[in-house]
Protein backbone atom coordinates (compact mmCIF):
# COMPACT_ATOMS: atom_id res chain seq x y z
CA UNK A 1 0.00 0.00 0.00
CA UNK A 2 1.06 3.56 -1.06
CA UNK A 3 1.44 6.18 1.92
CA UNK A 4 2.67 9.87 2.44
CA UNK A 5 0.92 13.15 2.93
CA UNK A 6 -1.79 15.21 1.57
CA UNK A 7 0.74 17.16 -0.71
CA UNK A 8 2.74 13.81 -1.93
CA UNK A 9 -0.50 11.92 -2.35
CA UNK A 10 -1.77 14.65 -4.72
CA UNK A 11 0.84 14.24 -7.40
CA UNK A 12 0.05 10.70 -8.16
CA UNK A 13 -2.89 8.57 -9.71
CA UNK A 14 -2.97 5.30 -8.09
CA UNK A 15 -4.29 2.30 -10.20
CA UNK A 16 -7.98 1.13 -10.60
CA UNK A 17 -8.19 -0.29 -6.94
CA UNK A 18 -4.86 0.57 -5.54
CA UNK A 19 -5.20 1.94 -1.97
CA UNK A 20 -3.17 4.87 -0.56
CA UNK A 21 -3.18 5.82 2.51
CA UNK A 22 -2.83 9.89 3.16
CA UNK A 23 -0.31 10.46 6.38
CA UNK A 24 -1.53 14.21 6.45
CA UNK A 25 -5.27 13.85 6.76
CA UNK A 26 -5.24 10.14 8.16
CA UNK A 27 -7.57 8.63 5.20
CA UNK A 28 -7.27 5.96 3.15
CA UNK A 29 -7.89 6.39 -0.92
CA UNK A 30 -8.25 4.20 -3.45
CA UNK A 31 -7.43 4.66 -6.98
CA UNK A 32 -9.92 5.02 -10.02
CA UNK A 33 -6.94 5.27 -12.34
CA UNK A 34 -7.95 8.75 -13.25
CA UNK A 35 -8.01 10.68 -10.53
CA UNK A 36 -5.07 12.47 -8.78
CA UNK A 37 -4.64 12.00 -5.59
CA UNK A 38 -7.44 8.85 -5.62
CA UNK A 39 -11.00 8.63 -4.13
CA UNK A 40 -11.43 9.06 -0.76
CA UNK A 41 -13.14 5.79 1.21
CA UNK A 42 -16.63 6.49 2.76
CA UNK A 43 -15.60 6.65 6.53
CA UNK A 44 -17.25 4.65 9.15
CA UNK A 45 -20.41 5.27 10.40
CA UNK A 46 -20.15 5.72 14.43
CA UNK A 47 -22.87 6.96 16.68
CA UNK A 48 -23.05 9.03 19.77
CA UNK A 49 -25.58 8.13 22.58
CA UNK A 50 -27.25 11.23 24.40
CA UNK A 51 -29.59 10.06 27.39
CA UNK A 52 -31.99 12.18 28.95
CA UNK A 53 -33.75 10.80 32.28
CA UNK A 54 -37.75 10.91 33.29
CA UNK A 55 -40.08 12.73 31.69
CA UNK A 56 -39.42 14.89 28.67
CA UNK A 57 -39.46 18.52 29.32
CA UNK A 58 -39.59 20.74 26.57
CA UNK A 59 -37.19 23.35 25.71
CA UNK A 60 -34.62 21.15 28.11
CA UNK A 61 -30.95 20.60 26.86
CA UNK A 62 -29.54 17.54 27.22
CA UNK A 63 -26.36 15.43 26.35
CA UNK A 64 -23.09 16.46 25.69
CA UNK A 65 -21.08 15.86 22.28
CA UNK A 66 -17.61 17.08 22.04
CA UNK A 67 -15.81 16.58 18.70
CA UNK A 68 -12.46 15.46 19.05
CA UNK A 69 -11.85 15.61 15.51
CA UNK A 70 -14.32 16.92 12.66
CA UNK A 71 -17.05 15.00 11.28
CA UNK A 72 -20.54 14.88 10.03
CA UNK A 73 -24.01 14.48 11.71
CA UNK A 74 -25.94 12.62 9.12
CA UNK A 75 -29.38 12.22 11.50
CA UNK A 76 -30.16 10.62 14.99
CA UNK A 77 -32.51 7.32 16.28
CA UNK A 78 -34.94 8.82 18.76
CA UNK A 79 -35.87 5.89 21.11
CA UNK A 80 -38.11 6.15 24.52
CA UNK A 81 -38.90 3.90 27.32
CA UNK A 82 -41.94 5.16 27.64
CA UNK A 83 -43.43 6.69 24.35
CA UNK A 84 -45.58 10.09 23.89
CA UNK A 85 -48.78 10.51 23.70
CA UNK A 86 -50.86 13.30 22.33
CA UNK A 87 -47.96 14.77 20.35
CA UNK A 88 -44.87 14.32 18.86
CA UNK A 89 -41.50 14.73 20.35
CA UNK A 90 -39.11 16.74 18.21
CA UNK A 91 -35.78 17.31 18.97
CA UNK A 92 -32.90 19.85 17.37
CA UNK A 93 -29.88 19.90 17.66
CA UNK A 94 -27.80 23.00 19.47
CA UNK A 95 -23.75 23.92 19.87
CA UNK A 96 -22.09 25.14 22.82
CA UNK A 97 -23.98 28.73 22.69
CA UNK A 98 -27.05 26.60 22.81
CA UNK A 99 -27.47 28.11 19.33
CA UNK A 100 -30.07 26.05 17.27
CA UNK A 101 -29.11 24.03 14.05
CA UNK A 102 -31.83 23.32 12.46
CA UNK A 103 -31.41 19.52 12.59
CA UNK A 104 -35.03 18.11 13.84
CA UNK A 105 -35.53 14.61 14.44
CA UNK A 106 -38.88 13.40 15.65
CA UNK A 107 -40.81 10.70 17.61
CA UNK A 108 -44.49 10.02 16.82
CA UNK A 109 -46.71 9.74 19.67
CA UNK A 110 -46.91 6.22 20.48
CA UNK A 111 -43.85 5.86 19.25
CA UNK A 112 -40.76 4.40 20.95
CA UNK A 113 -38.40 4.41 18.22
CA UNK A 114 -37.65 6.71 14.93
CA UNK A 115 -34.92 7.30 12.99
CA UNK A 116 -34.67 10.53 11.04
CA UNK A 117 -31.73 11.32 7.94
CA UNK A 118 -31.10 15.07 7.88
CA UNK A 119 -31.51 16.65 4.21
CA UNK A 120 -27.74 17.41 4.68
CA UNK A 121 -25.31 16.90 6.97
CA UNK A 122 -24.56 18.72 9.97
CA UNK A 123 -20.59 19.50 9.48
CA UNK A 124 -19.00 19.86 12.92
CA UNK A 125 -15.72 21.01 13.28
CA UNK A 126 -12.72 20.04 15.99
CA UNK A 127 -13.45 20.75 19.30
CA UNK A 128 -17.29 21.77 18.80
CA UNK A 129 -19.87 20.70 21.34
CA UNK A 130 -23.28 19.61 19.99
CA UNK A 131 -26.13 18.82 22.52
CA UNK A 132 -30.03 18.14 22.05
CA UNK A 133 -32.63 19.98 22.82
CA UNK A 134 -36.69 19.08 23.39
CA UNK A 135 -38.59 21.65 21.06
CA UNK A 136 -42.06 19.39 21.90
CA UNK A 137 -42.77 16.81 23.94
CA UNK A 138 -46.30 14.37 24.36
CA UNK A 139 -49.08 16.38 24.85
CA UNK A 140 -50.72 13.85 27.40
CA UNK A 141 -47.84 12.08 28.27
CA UNK A 142 -44.77 13.77 27.42
CA UNK A 143 -42.03 10.63 27.10
CA UNK A 144 -39.56 9.35 29.69
CA UNK A 145 -36.09 8.09 29.38
CA UNK A 146 -35.29 9.35 25.95
CA UNK A 147 -31.86 8.55 23.94
CA UNK A 148 -31.10 10.27 21.13
CA UNK A 149 -27.96 8.64 19.31
CA UNK A 150 -26.39 11.05 16.81
CA UNK A 151 -25.40 8.98 13.47
CA UNK A 152 -21.91 10.35 12.52
CA UNK A 153 -19.26 9.91 9.68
Amino acid sequence: MRRGSTAVRLTKTPSVGEPYFDTTEERLYVGDGETAGGVRVAANRFYVAMPFHGDAIDEAIFGYFYAEQACSILGMLISAQDAPTGAAITIDLVNGAGAEQTKVGTLAAAATKQRTIFGSALAVAAGDVIQAKFKTVGSTLPGQNITVNLICQ
